[in-house]
């Protein structure tokens, strides 16, 4: 689809007429307006007169710079308007005030300081505005004991968790490639906009939110893996290119051109890639029957055996090989590869958008196909200040009308949706928590036929396998209801539709064959409720020639070019990106077009489907890479540490085993602050190094001086002497530290549940804070089956006779 090209009365977007007003700095915040452009809000950036910091990044053309055509801009930047202001001085200020108080939310990433002083905070502007939504994004926080540190994405990795699980075992923790922890940002503030408006929707209130990115990385991202170390002292730590903790394989693996990323987390999909290979006689050995232990204890001989197998097979005859035995699979591919997979064409998610200073480029486009309200690029990015004259004439202040009260102060607006949650593991759950967390009444289907794999793994207490141990079960299923029900058989169906019937959302992760062949399509949900939203979101979509492809979360990673970047450039070992991203960003998204659709919904009657991808949702976080094929030829590889505008930059290590520190430094000033903290005035005091670029060219050479001092002092030490100076500082977690620091803690990062097996368990907390109507963890995660009686009881008037028979033939079970 061209996006130059649009029909002149193209259908309804489900965010028609919602006003924003962006006032981002970088990524963070254009990726969050983007998000709710793309969905049909009337987004104005507002930018300084020389244009802000996503213009002057590039990636650019030839090389040439002009903050028309950088590539970054262009990307985030579709479907809004762009005005420029001042904000320096008290008529621009003014200017401000008048456009947001015809606005429905204002998103800024201005630290806090700077914000009062523009006047751009929630309270200064909601003076104009009572049912204001703000969106305020920071690397720490407003509030706790770091809200007023100075930090920038590795220190929010840093903090989060994430940065430790990234790298070689032994070397500095890697800080995530590509902005990928701003993306991530951006896509948990959108989705805490998003539940804001449903909120003002039903209660009429508007609210502020604060969202911190460390929050994010050390909940939704790395939230699950307290629970283990504090029951188990498993610590998730940096493995390469291997995942730790989990079955084997989980892995990367060369071939005979490339690399490719292997998993197999049940033992159905192990059995599959045994019978590919032949039934090798080494599958036999008593070592290799328990799949934790072959990962901990033998997966750098059992890597051999499979390598041999592969050497002498190509990524796309291995994929086609792993695709017809449905094995989780997916070769590493580069952003040249993702551009160009046959998949993502077939299912037109890469856009063609004219821009008429830098021409044609592919976008990647909305990972949601609504079938009612399309997600389309409607015009390109802006030129700057290109809508000084229509954003600031067409900005009505309305009435100054006060906030809604609800008639239950601890009300949200969700208590009256219903979810029917067929999702499982991990993404296919996420959207339901999310609800639940918000007050709806969320209904978990499951079946003691075939596990959520969630639920399976090895247990906290004891040595027995319990379906009710599993802490990332117990953290994405929090707050819901456990209803067993084998949606194989005619009984089981019926009931699922009778559910569906009551039902306001049905939200499902299975292969795209499984509902259709049981059922439980849309076609069959819509019959029974023609007003339901219904949402599926397997890897590759519901459509495409590889729409059956089995795979987890990190499948999305390799596939869209993730992988290929994750290594150290100082050395030549691919460790690829070995965090879960696509979970959790396939979640967040689904919660956002369910939201998205259930607004649609409320003003016209009519439901929808959405077809949502894991791999297009973070494919969508990849804007730099795919702009600087397109514009220059030139594929993305490993930074690791280096930072293309931070120097220096990097992860140092600290007293104590595998303790380390992220420090980053923008200007001269804070390189001569850091220089007089570490005692180098030397270095402070040689002209070269004045320079961003001087920095970098020496970077062995400061880092080595930097170790030196960090390595006498713990993080923490680390950490007040730098920020004590206004250099960017913050410690490296692991689960331990998380859990025990003093900020995370502040802020709510763990919330103590009462679990009937485990006893108090820490779940992670919800990191988007909501002034008015913030949500809680409602309740802890269900047994299995343990709201059989209420459901089907309460909501479905079967009698307990019938409950009976449903049990005995199994229909409950």
């Amino acid at each position: 689809m061209n996006a130059a090209t649009q029909t002149d009365h193209p259908p309804a977007q489900p965010l028609d007429g919602v006003r924003v007003v962006e006032v981002g700095g970088w990524v963070s915040a254009a990726f969050a307006g983007k998000i709710l452009a793309d969905l049909g809000a009337d987004v104005v950036t507002v930018e300084p007169p020389g244009g802000g910091a996503l213009r002057r990044y590039g990636p650019f053309p030839g090389g040439e710079h002009d903050f028309n055509r950088s590539g970054l801009h262009l990307y985030l930047s579709t479907n809004k308007q762009s005005a420029t202001l001042h904000l320096e001085r008290d008529e621009a200020r003014s200017r401000l005030r008048r456009l947001t108080a015809g606005a429905d939310v204002i998103i800024h990433d201005t630290p806090r300081a700077e914000a009062e002083h523009l006047g751009i905070t929630y309270d200064a502007l909601r003076a104009n505005r009572q049912d204001l939504i703000a969106l305020e994004l920071s690397p720490f926080g407003q509030t706790g004991p770091y809200a007023g540190y100075k930090g920038f994405e590795i220190n929010a990795a840093a903090l989060g968790g994430v940065i430790m699980q990234l790298g070689l075992p032994g070397y500095p923790p890697l800080n995530p490639p590509l902005f990928i922890g701003h993306y991530q940002a951006g896509l948990t503030g959108a989705m805490a906009v998003m539940v804001a408006l449903t909120s003002r929707a039903r209660l009429g209130v508007g609210q502020r939110i604060d969202l911190a990115e460390s929050d994010s990385w050390a909940t939704f991202h790395t939230g699950n893996g307290v629970v283990q170390w504090l029951f188990g002292d498993r610590r998730t730590m940096r493995h390469g290119r291997r995942v730790a903790g989990g079955p084997y394989p989980n892995t990367i693996l060369a071939c005979k051109d490339g690399e490719i990323r292997l998993q197999a987390m049940t033992k159905r999909e192990w059995r599959r890639i045994i019978d590919m290979m032949g039934n090798p006689a080494w599958a036999g050995d008593p070592r290799f029957q328990d799949r934790l232990k072959m990962n901990e204890l033998y997966a750098d001989e059992l890597d051999g055996l499979i390598a041999d197998w592969l050497s002498t097979q190509t990524k796309d005859e291995l994929f086609q090989k792993f695709y017809d035995f449905g094995v989780p699979f997916t070769p590493v591919n580069t952003a040249a590869d993702f551009l160009h997979h046959p998949h993502l064409k077939a299912r037109r998610f890469f856009v063609e958008v004219e821009h008429h200073k830098a021409g044609m480029l592919r976008h990647p486009g909305p990972p949601y196909k609504f079938t009612k309200t399309p997600c389309r690029i409607r015009r390109p990015a802006p030129l700057l200040g290109e809508h000084n004259d229509e954003a600031f004439s067409t900005a009505p202040a309305p009435p100054n009308s006060p906030a809604g009260a609800a008639p239950d102060g601890a009300a949200t607006g969700f208590e009256r949706i219903r979810v029917l949650d067929l999702g499982w593991v991990w993404a296919g759950a996420v959207a339901g928590h999310v609800f639940a967390d918000m007050g709806a009444e969320v209904i978990k289907v499951e079946t003691r036929k075939r596990l959520d794999p969630a639920r399976q793994g090895r247990p906290i207490v004891g040595d027995v396998p319990d379906p009710e141990q599993n802490p990332l079960f117990h953290n994405v299923n929090r707050g819901k209801k456990s209803l067993t029900i084998d949606i194989t058989t005619a009984e089981g169906r019926d009931l699922v539709l009778r559910l569906a019937a009551i039902s306001d959302v049905v939200v499902e992760n299975m292969s795209p064959h499984a509902l259709a062949e049981a059922g439980l399509d849309y076609p069959n949900m819509r019959r029974v409720n023609p007003q339901i939203v219904m949402l599926s979101y397997p890897v590759m979509g519901q459509t495409g020639p590889f729409n059956e492809l089995r795979g987890y979360g990190n499948a999305a990673g390799a596939l869209v070019g993730l992988d290929s970047v994750g290594a150290d450039p100082d050395g030549d070992d691919l460790c690829g990106f070995n965090h879960v991203l696509g979970d959790p960003a396939a979640g967040q998204f689904a919660v956002i077009a369910l939201l998205a659709a259930l607004r649609r919904r409320d003003a016209t009657g009519e439901g929808q489907y959405v077809d949502l991808s894991m791999v297009e949702s973070v494919g969508t976080m990849l804007g730099e890479a795919t702009m600087a094929f397109q514009m220059n030829g030139t594929v993305a590889e490993a930074r690791g540490n280096r930072h293309p505008f931070l120097a220096p930059h990097g992860t140092y290590p600290c007293d104590g085993d595998d303790k380390w520190a992220a420090i980053a430094v923008e200007t001269a000033g804070e390189w001569r602050a850091l220089c007089a903290v570490i005692g180098r005035g030397d270095l402070a005091d040689d002209t070269s190094l004045a320079t961003y670029e001087g920095r970098a060219a020496r970077r062995a050479e400061i880092d080595a001086a930097i170790a030196a001092w960090t390595r006498e002092r713990s993080h923490y030490d680390v950490t007040e002497a730098l920020q004590g100076v206004g250099v960017a500082a913050t410690p490296c977690l692991d689960q331990e530290g998380r859990f025990f620091d003093p900020h995370l803690q502040a802020r709510a990062c763990y919330v103590d549940t009462d679990h009937p097996v485990l006893g108090s368990e820490p779940l992670y907390g919800i990191p988007y804070k909501l002034s008015a109507r913030p949500g809680a963890i409602r309740g802890r995660a269900p047994l299995l089956g343990e709201h059989n009686a209420e459901v089907l009881g309460h909501l479905l008037g079967v009698p307990p006779g019938r409950q009976a028979e449903l049990v005995e033939m199994k229909a409950v079970y």
